[in-house]
């Protein structure tokens, strides 16, 4: 009998696919098969098709497999199981677990051979297929932190990953953000209102008040058509005044809801935070404009 042969990336898993031409050895964890959709897998390196090594070299040994003998009785399935075959198919994975174990197996290959970019692209592929999936986003992200341009990391990570995070689990886009900007450095905000925002009003009240103040600076300006506007300063305000204890900020923002936006719903709010403060009625200066 021949020595068992493993997979030439995780040597603790026995091989199940070879290619001739790179001389390397791919275990099922590696090469996942799609069941809807069974196809031979090509070699990730040189495209040529790859030679199924046989049921022989990932079979069980018989005495792991006593206790399955004696656990099910002699029925016309378990019969069929027992032809061990040459049927790769047979352990594929539903589409929807294909697609990421595919992308992180591709991926992680193409890292170890040094194509960092074919690295990227499988898991930007995958999650075109499965834009909501959050686990192939923080993949993604983690490797464009060590791979990426700049251009790439901002775009994903304010367009895509960031968004996903907020909708799904607040907690993680704050981590995932400030380890970002340590990263990578002084990051330009999101460029959308509703992500800039919501992040902003995440970060203030989980403690990171100077992280969440950058967002909102001179957001009148950066955002003048957003309908929300008058809320984002009013929150800036009353962080003003209560965290950061600088009441001047926090009166030329309640001018500035007066001024610009005496119709919102905020007016009532500002008034009221204008009380708290002390001042009953506020003048503002061309500077406070």
């Amino acid at each position: 009998m021949r020595d068992k042969q493993f997979c030439h990336y995780h040597h603790e898993n026995p091989a199940s696919w070879r290619c001739r031409q790179c001389k390397r050895l791919f275990g099922d964890c590696c090469m996942p098969i799609n069941l809807n959709a069974p196809k031979e897998p090509r070699c990730p390196l040189c495209r040529r098709k790859l030679t199924f090594l046989g049921a022989a070299n990932t079979a069980q040994p018989f005495w792991e497999r006593i206790p399955f003998f004696f656990r099910y009785t002699l029925q016309k399935d378990s019969r069929a199981s027992d032809r061990a075959t040459d049927d790769w198919a047979e352990s594929g994975l539903e589409e929807n677990e294909y697609i990421p174990n595919k992308a992180r197996a591709l991926s992680e290959i193409y890292v170890r051979e040094g194509r960092h970019n074919d690295a990227l692209e499988a898991l930007k592929k995958a999650i075109k297929a499965q834009p909501k999936n959050i686990a192939m986003h923080e993949h993604y992200h983690r490797l464009l932190l060590i791979y990426g341009t700049p251009e790439q990391n901002y775009a994903h990570l304010m367009r895509a990953y960031l968004p996903l995070l907020l909708s799904k689990t607040p907690d993680r886009a704050v981590d995932v953000y400030l380890s970002a900007k340590k990263t990578l450095g002084n990051i330009a905000p999101p460029q959308h209102p509703v992500i800039c925002e919501t992040l902003a009003q995440e970060l203030i009240q989980k403690g990171h008040t100077a992280e969440g103040m950058q967002l909102v600076q001179d957001f009148h300006q950066r955002f003048p058509d957003y309908p929300y506007t008058p809320r984002v300063c009013l929150m800036a305000a009353k962080t003003h005044a209560y965290l950061l204890r600088n009441t001047d900020e926090a009166y030329q923002l309640i001018n500035l809801i007066r001024k610009h936006y005496p119709k919102s719903p905020q007016i009532v709010e500002a008034n009221a935070l204008d009380i708290a403060l002390g001042r009953h009625s506020l003048k503002a200066t061309p500077e406070q404009q």
